[in-house]
């Protein structure tokens, strides 16, 4: 079963807020001198911390693993395609538009200007 994106998103930021809490409270503990408060919280603050790193070291790790393994897959039963070069044009799309300062009206908030061909239909 999939969980949702906003629901995903909604724990991350509660998550978050939690782990807020808990850094500011490990920092009152340090400053009222409750350095068993503050051992327990740090702990509390740095299991999630490492198991997020290790976590997402791992989802990257198996991502290139999956990677090679397409890759070797269709080196080995991936079709070759030929093309004849002398069949085709090769057209140019420039997205460079160049501006100057008179192309902005004089009393506008806005100070960017879309590409021209952006803005058709």
């Amino acid at each position: 079963m999939q969980i949702p994106e906003s629901v995903k998103s909604a724990a991350a930021y509660v998550l978050g807020i939690i782990y807020l809490i808990d850094i500011f409270w490990l920092i009152a503990s340090v400053k009222y001198g409750q350095y068993m408060s503050a051992a327990v919280t740090a702990v509390i603050a740095i299991v999630p911390a490492v198991w997020l790193v290790l976590s997402t070291r791992k989802n990257e790790h198996d991502l290139c693993i999956e990677k090679r393994k397409l890759q070797k897959r269709l080196m080995k039963k991936g079709r070759y395609i030929e093309v004849d070069l002398s069949k085709c044009t090769i057209s140019e799309a420039a997205h460079t538009v160049r501006y100057t300062r008179s192309d902005l009206r004089a009393n506008r908030l806005v100070t960017r200007l879309h590409r021209p061909n952006s803005l058709a239909g």
